[in-house]
């Protein structure tokens, strides 16, 4: 009983590092968006961009942290159950913090990172004010598909693998799969638009970055709604 109890907790505590890992990757990668918006400020528009690259890549370090994680809990037995509140939780997380980006003043904090990236620069927001900016409904609407597939991906498929066992090894090698769809959405229908506005003014460059963290805050939204489902649907 004792050594159930212990498998149990070991189970529970990689369940929430792998979540927060997740959740981390996926709000690096979002929140650097709003360093395009700093490089347009300050007249560099390529280096917002480079910077944005940047800070993207060492976030998916932690996905890289989770993945023999996932791998792990596949391979232990665990049930989807486990996978789907990994999703739950990665993705509140993740809606919490892209609320937060939109909802408060956080580019003096962005313009720090900027200036941290990039030492030559010395970007300053104060004074800056920026209201009644229409939303890129276009942009918006890809933003939250392609991050939808994008950052779903590597979770559907363990989750599938933890119900079709025989098959798993095949089934976790179509995350690319589903990412790459994802990411050719990005790549053709979100990037341009966001790098476009960027280099136009200031204005359309805050109005575009917000644009696409709404996007994925309603994408997160939806993806909770999801996992949550997945989770009670199991336990009924």
């Amino acid at each position: 009983m004792e050594a159930i109890i212990f498998e149990l907790d070991k189970a529970m505590e990689i369940i929430l590092i792998a979540s927060l890992f997740i959740a981390l990757s996926i709000v690096i990668e979002s929140l650097g968006a709003w360093l395009r918006f700093i490089g347009s400020v300050g007249s560099e528009a390529a280096l917002g961009y480079s910077s944005h690259v940047r800070l993207a890549t060492l976030g998916r370090f932690f996905i890289l942290l989770s993945a023999p994680l996932l791998g792990y809990l596949i391979d232990s037995g665990v049930n989807s159950t486990s996978i789907a509140t990994i999703g739950f939780l990665a993705f509140l997380l993740v809606f919490l913090c892209l609320l937060l980006s939109i909802t408060k003043n956080l580019t003096p904090f962005f313009s720090g990172i900027y200036n941290f990236l990039n030492k030559k620069s010395d970007i300053k927001l104060e004074g800056m004010v920026f209201d009644n900016l229409k939303l890129n409904k276009k942009l918006a609407f890809y933003s939250f598909f392609s991050f939808g597939l994008t950052a779903s991906g590597i979770l559907v498929v363990n989750y599938l693998a933890t119900i079709f066992t025989e098959q798993r090894a095949m089934i976790v090698q179509m995350a690319a799969f589903v990412t790459t769809l994802g990411t050719l959405i990005h790549a053709f229908m979100v990037d341009p638009v966001l790098a476009r506005l960027c280099d136009s003014d200031e204005k359309l460059a805050y109005s575009s970055v917000r644009s696409f963290i709404v996007g994925r805050v309603f994408s997160s939204l939806f993806l909770i709604l999801l996992f949550s489902i997945l989770v009670f649907y199991e336990q009924a």
